[in-house]
């Protein structure tokens, strides 16, 4: 031994080392050494207790170390209590192959629990992993990277004392379809910027690169996810820092690979104590029911792209895959292949699609993030990069019906092919949320830039899309830390708009809770444009303040506030009248305020059809323009027209809102009646009239079932 150190010092510095601190309230205690060992899973769980000391606890609600005392004299007894939401157990060698047991913070152990190990070594009991989701017994969250501290009193040695760091349970990103490692580089540099991950070990925060053009549950990809969960949970632990879980953010394809694993035999192996190696699953724009764009993709990839196809169609074909003749042609440029596995995997009803296990898989926490972006070039300041995209695409291969592969119909675009529900291009609202209990929907967010990689840029697009946001990658951090921070609410649909007064008397000094739970997660289904709908609301009348409508879609401008009227409902709650100002797809913000100083504030992606009751007024131009007296008149002088902000304005105005006149910029068909002389002006599908000749002819514009007229007069110069 090297002069100057004792037999004292070396045990001092040990204990040091181990993370314990030896506290001598005995002559016995001085000689006695508590640590905390790595529970690493062994081929012989009883092993385990023989692993290297540990450095850390992962907040899974499954890791679990062993606390361990060394010392000449045998314990009589032990009280051991833990800190930080851990709990603890009484030993069991098959401890691995088990579920955690109760939660206790405190463990009274007799001497029959206390197993021998040899060579002077005693296993006091197991440490448990706190659930960073989950309140402990005391009702507090478990804090990461702050210490679990165990306290030990034996009655023959006295008090001792040790601890360990609790750390976040480390992340996997899986990408989706053709993507990469690379994919999640975004939202990953984002979360290890924030709470509990700034200067954690790399190794808590790991993309997962897989085969992307096999099928998600094939199993190539399933060997992958199974090898790189392993790798990160044993990468840890050699670290000293005992894991049983992980968390998972995936996107696209990528929720569907880890959905699919969670049937795996092994899923629910020792790592986890059969609680499954997912403890939290966040998922962005999965298809959890299949995209209908994977069978379109299918039934045309033999297509080819047309020399006769409109002009900007060709030249977005050209800029994206310059030397392609059929679709396939087009994606294989990318080196990508439509007839692998993975596009047949993700048909809507595939087989694949059917033998996947519940997205709310047993035990972890799973949360979808869903998105959906106009396709419509006035939503949002530019049109969408992957929306404009795929849909000149699909132009410059099927640009009519002469040309089209079964020369039957004309083209169909994206909203055609995934329906009339909301979507982000890839995947509809309703495919990407399924099952989900509280999810979060973003707008103007598409599922990913183009494939290209930017070949498009000069046509001043927008490329916003979920993996390149910083409201998804709050939403995700926040997820993953557990954090205090309110569930992300989508864009608000009139950002302008003053904050109205909740009630007369409000207190402006009280602070607001938020609650959107007091709100039904989704309207009445159908809707149709002025009829009211019944919200229900669990509160009676006296309990709610006011509650205001806002309203949006892809074509107008936000609607601005409403008042909406709430009623006593029979069952004791109450009835808020929601009346749909809107046409087509947009949103419905319910802005509902209470007595108790808490708001709920929820927005639904809505698809309203035209009215189903006579408006209170439809005209085929703005009341007040381009009108004598007498019937409705507009006058031109030939040449003229009227054209841009200058063509026909029509508006509508409802029973539900008497005093609001609405512009319909979309949604009304327009044509010139025929009064068996030719006509006097033309019209097109957005109102703007041509003079063609001296005379007069009447227009017609309809809304749904519903018209109106005005004369047109047309003078010569």
């Amino acid at each position: 031994m090297r002069k100057g150190f004792t037999n004292r010092t070396w045990m001092v510095l040990a204990s040091a080392f181990f993370g314990a601190a030896v506290l001598a309230s005995t002559a016995h205690a001085a000689t006695a050494e508590l640590r905390i060992l790595n529970s690493t899973v062994a081929a012989e769980p009883a092993r385990a207790t023989t692993a290297g000391p540990a450095a850390g606890l992962a907040a899974d609600g499954a890791a679990t170390l062993s606390l361990v005392l060394t010392s000449a004299v045998a314990p009589s007894s032990a009280v051991v209590t833990a800190t930080n939401e851990a709990t603890l157990a009484i030993y069991n060698a098959n401890f691995a192959t088990t579920a955690p047991s109760g939660r206790k913070t405190t463990l009274d152990v007799k001497p029959s629990e206390i197993v021998s190990l040899g060579n002077n070594q005693y296993v006091i009991c197991l440490i448990q992993a706190p659930d960073i989701l989950k309140k402990g017994p005391d009702g507090d969250l478990p804090q990461e990277n702050q210490p679990v501290a165990i306290t030990v009193s034996i009655p023959n040695l006295g008090n001792l004392a040790a601890q360990v760091t609790l750390y976040p349970p480390p992340v996997l990103f899986v990408h989706g379809l053709w993507g990469n490692a690379a994919s999640f580089q975004n939202v990953q540099t984002y979360v290890a910027g924030v709470a509990p991950f700034v200067g954690l070990p790399a190794a808590f925060l790991n993309n997962f690169a897989y085969q992307n053009d096999a099928a998600f549950d094939s199993g190539i990809v399933q060997s992958a996810i199974k090898t790189e969960v392993g790798t990160i949970i044993s990468s840890l632990q050699a670290m000293g820092i005992a894991v049983g879980r992980v968390d998972v953010v995936a996107h696209s394809m990528g929720g569907l690979v880890a959905r699919s694993f969670s049937a795996d035999a092994s899923y629910a192996g020792p790592p986890s104590r059969t609680l499954g190696v997912f403890h939290q699953i966040v998922t962005v724009d999965t298809p959890e029911t299949g995209s209908a764009l994977a069978m379109f993709l299918l039934d045309n990839a033999a297509a080819t792209f047309s020399p006769n196809a409109h002009r900007l169609a060709r030249q977005v074909k050209t800029a994206a895959c310059p030397n392609a003749v059929t679709v396939q042609d087009c994606f294989a440029e990318q080196m990508e292949n439509i007839a692998g596995g993975a596009i047949a995997s993700l048909e809507p009803g595939s087989p694949n699609i059917a033998a996947l296990p519940s997205a709310n898989i047993p035990n972890a926490t799973w949360r979808a993030i869903g998105a959906t972006v106009s396709q419509s070039d006035n939503l949002i300041a530019f049109p969408n990069a992957l929306v404009w995209e795929l849909d000149h695409l699909i132009d410059a291969t099927c640009p009519g019906a002469a040309y089209c592969p079964t020369a039957s119909t004309t083209q169909p675009f994206l909203g055609d092919i995934l329906g009339s529900e909301a979507n982000d291009a890839i995947v509809t609202i309703a495919s990407q949320t399924d099952s989900a209990k509280r999810p979060v929907r973003l707008m103007d967010l598409a599922h990913t830039t183009p494939a290209d990689g930017g070949a498009l840029v000069n046509w001043s697009l927008s490329y916003a899309n979920v993996l390149n946001s910083t409201t998804v990658n709050s939403q995700v951090s926040a997820w993953l830390a557990n954090s205090a921070a309110p569930t992300v609410t989508p864009t608000p649909v009139d950002s302008t708009a003053q904050p109205p007064l909740p009630w007369p008397g409000f207190d402006y000094n009280r602070e607001l809770a938020d609650d959107s739970s007091r709100l039904p997660q989704n309207l009445p289904y159908p809707l149709a444009m002025g009829t009211p709908i019944a919200l229900h609301l669990d509160m009676a009348p006296q309990q709610i303040g006011k509650v205001f409508i806002f309203e949006r879609n892809e074509f107008d401008s936000p609607l601005g506030q409403l008042e909406a009227r709430v009623e006593p409902a029979p069952d004791g709650g109450s009835i808020v009248t929601v009346a749909p100002l809107l046409l087509g797809r947009g949103v419905i913000r319910v802005r509902a305020n209470f007595r108790d100083y808490v708001v709920a504030d929820r927005s639904y992606l809505v698809d309203v059809a035209p009215p189903a009751a006579a408006p209170l007024g439809f005209w085929a131009d703005y009341p007040g323009n381009h009108q004598e007296a007498g019937p409705a008149r507009i006058r031109l002088k030939l040449g003229d027209g009227l054209r841009g902000d200058f063509g026909l304005q029509p508006y509508v105005a409802f029973a539900a809102a008497p005093d609001r006149l609405i512009w319909l910029k979309r949604g009304v068909a327009f044509r010139v009646l025929d009064n068996g002389a030719a006509p006097a002006v033309s019209v097109d599908a957005k109102g703007f009239v041509t003079a063609l000749r001296p005379g007069s002819s009447t227009i017609e514009a309809r809304l749904g079932q519903f018209t109106a007229t005005i004369e047109a007069v047309v003078e010569g110069r």
